[in-house]
C-alpha cells in the first residue's frame, strides 16, 4: 500500500466512523494538530498526543457530526512520500442537523507507512459557530 492509498484510507475510515481501521494507520505516538486557533492567538487550538489521544478527537467528530464528507478532494504526495496533503471542502452535518461547511487542508506525516502526524488547518470559527 502506499502512502497515498494509506491517507486516501484515513479519511474513508473516518467517514465511515471505523476508529478500529483508523487505529491501523496510525503509529503509537501519533499526533494530531489544529494549529488555527479560534482566538487569533498564535497558539494552537488544540493538540492531541498518541494513538489514544488522535482518536479520542476522531471520535469526537464522528459523534457531532453524523454526515463527515471530504469533497473535491485534491492530493499532492512529497517527492520522498513522507508527507502526503489533501486540500478538500468539508460537506458535513452536526448532530443539531446545521449543516458544517470548511475548507481543510491536511498534512500528513508518514513513518514506516503510517501515519504519524496529521496537521488539520480549517476556520476554526467556523466550527466554534456550531456550538457542540
Amino acid at each position: 500500500m502506499t502512502v497515498l492509498d494509506t491517507a486516501q484510507q484515513l479519511f474513508e475510515r473516518w467517514a465511515a466512523k471505523d476508529p478500529a481501521g483508523l487505529r491501523e494507520l496510525l503509529t503509537d505516538d501519533a499526533t494530531l494538530v489544529l494549529p488555527l486557533s479560534a482566538d487569533g492567538s498564535p497558539e494552537p487550538f488544540y493538540t492531541f498526543t498518541g494513538v489514544d489521544g488522535v482518536l479520542a478527537y476522531m471520535q469526537g467528530a464522528m459523534a457531532n457530526l453524523p454526515q463527515i464528507k471530504f469533497v473535491n478532494q485534491q492530493w499532492h504526495v512529497s517527492d520522498d512520500a513522507r508527507y502526503v496533503h489533501l486540500h478538500a471542502d468539508g460537506d458535513m452535518v452536526a448532530k443539531t442537523g446545521a449543516p458544517y461547511r470548511n475548507k481543510y487542508v491536511y498534512r500528513l506525516t508518514f513513518r514506516d507507512g503510517r501515519i504519524a502526524a496529521i496537521y488539520e488547518y480549517a476556520n476554526p470559527v467556523a466550527w466554534t459557530n456550531l456550538g457542540l
